[in-house]
């Protein structure tokens, strides 16, 4: 297997101040709802003459396990997928041994409730484990070796660049007062 000691290459974010870029780029909320949708077999279903998207499981499709079951999954995530959990600068070994216990809890979980969460088969139950285990695996691996932390530190300075720039254009008359070792340091007020 070949590892990727690389950083991803930050991409444009468009309308958002540097603040809510950021905090878009940190939020997991985003990461246990596209989850749930997942879980409940739910699929977007737009709706040209109102103009609303919802979500809807298509029909003849049955979930592999009920809302109960699905809340217990949500639950046991909530606690690891955090922005601290994301931002931390976990080991390989410590990423899968995280990404184990909560198979392990999940399994704990199928096997003394499998009839109240309305479980459809054991295959059913497998999809289930390896959609949740390589979210969170996926999820924390964001955060190896630093990288995370690197691309968050990236984005931030291309903004506070573009940001420099837009104003430097705005306001020729104070442009003398930026002082240039300044710009050339990086030394900012």
């Amino acid at each position: 297997m070949i590892e990727d000691e690389g950083y991803p290459v930050p991409q444009p974010v468009f309308g958002h101040s540097t603040e809510g870029s950021l905090q878009y780029q940190i939020e997991v909320k985003e990461i246990i709802e596209d989850l749930k949708h997942a879980l409940k077999c739910e699929v977007e279903q737009y709706n040209a003459e109102t103009g609303e998207v919802k979500w809807v499981v298509p029909e003849g499709v049955t979930p592999a396990i009920n809302d109960k079951g699905i809340n217990s999954i949500l639950i046991k995530l909530k606690g690891r997928l955090t922005k601290i959990f994301i931002l931390s600068d976990f080991e390989e070994e410590q990423i899968e041994e995280i990404t184990e216990d909560i198979g392990r809890n999940i399994i704990d979980d199928f096997e003394l409730n499998w009839e109240e969460y309305e479980i459809r088969d054991p295959s059913a139950a497998s999809d289930i484990m390896n959609l949740v285990t390589e979210t969170v695996y996926a999820t924390l691996r964001k955060g190896k070796k630093g990288n995370y932390l690197k691309f968050l530190s990236t984005t931030t300075n291309n903004q506070e660049i573009r940001h420099r720039t837009l104003m430097e254009r705005e306001e020729p008359s104070q442009k003398s007062s930026i002082n240039p070792l300044n710009l050339i340091f990086g030394k900012r007020r």
